[in-house]
């Protein structure tokens, strides 16, 4: 390709089928349009407005590579299928990923950190910030406009302004995540009056110091826990009398819908339970 961000190769992909890393050497920024069945691995894109855009691609799986400094680290929309795993998005602008209009796709092990609003606009390339802080820019993952079927877990997400952004998407499981330290919120679901977000299962995250709200919940229908197991929270008020490491009340979920964390993980004992993983 002959076209350079920084220096650097853009690689624009059509219709294409088992790309590989030896597709994309050093680049600036890789957008695939209707492409499948390929792997993105161990590549390092920074300094660009949007990493990597796939749009009506399924079947990536996109490993092992670092998306750092830029607008946004990935963008899928209209593309489903795919797997997002053991990456570092790391001081993106407005988020680490942003999803719209995409179904049964997989964010695993990959650390979210220090995606924040209060980037100066000339640390990315682009003609200056997307908005004003304050209108939810600095997302670790963003899930938008009716996506389906997302599952979220075992990530690091830290130090973002918020952590998990949901608005007007589906069927999401977020389940086994860190999601600590974020300057707003650790976890943010909303819907709109035309659309409305359905059936959000939330258990097994350990959520600590998020610094406005560990999560906020303007959504019906939302579970916090999975009948047997609930998410633990550093500012829970109540205590484990029998010591099932299981809360004897219910965690009060801030937001419109009333939702409670019937299950709690806690720990009477010194200290806070370890993550998981």
């Amino acid at each position: 390709t002959t076209n350079k961000v920084n220096g650097k190769s853009i690689y624009f992909s059509i219709d294409r089928k088992n790309l590989d890393m030896a597709e994309f050497i050093n680049p600036g920024q890789i957008i695939l349009v209707n492409c499948s069945d390929s792997t993105i691995s161990e590549i390092e894109i920074s300094l660009t407005s949007t990493a990597l855009v796939l749009s009506h691609c399924n079947n990536i799986s996109i490993l092992d590579c670092n998306f750092s400094n830029n607008n946004m680290g990935l963008v899928l929309s209209y593309s489903n299928n795919n797997s997002i795993l053991r990456n570092n998005f790391d001081n993106n602008y407005n988020s680490g990923i942003y999803l719209s209009e995409s179904n049964n796709n997989l964010i695993y092990w990959n650390i979210f950190a220090n995606n924040d609003a209060d980037l100066t606009p000339n640390t990315y390339y682009g003609e200056g910030p997307p908005g004003p802080v304050g209108t939810f820019d600095g997302v670790g993952v963003r899930l938008r406009d009716n996506n389906n079927n997302t599952t979220i877990f075992e990530n690091i997400i830290i130090s973002n302004n918020i952590g998990i952004y949901l608005l007007n998407s589906s069927y999401t499981t977020i389940r086994d995540n860190n999601i600590e330290d974020n300057y707003e919120y650790g976890v943010y679901l909303e819907g709109s009056h035309s659309e409305i977000s359905r059936s959000i299962l939330i258990y097994g995250n350990y959520f600590e110091s998020n610094l406005i709200e560990n999560a906020y919940d303007n959504v019906n229908n939302t579970s916090w826990d999975n009948s047997s197991i609930g998410n633990y929270w550093n500012d829970y008020p109540g205590v484990d009398a029998n010591d099932d490491g299981i809360g004897d009340t219910p965690y009060s979920i801030n937001g419109s819908a009333g939702s409670f964390d019937n299950f709690p993980i806690w720990d009477d004992g010194p200290g806070a339970p370890t993550p998981a993983y």
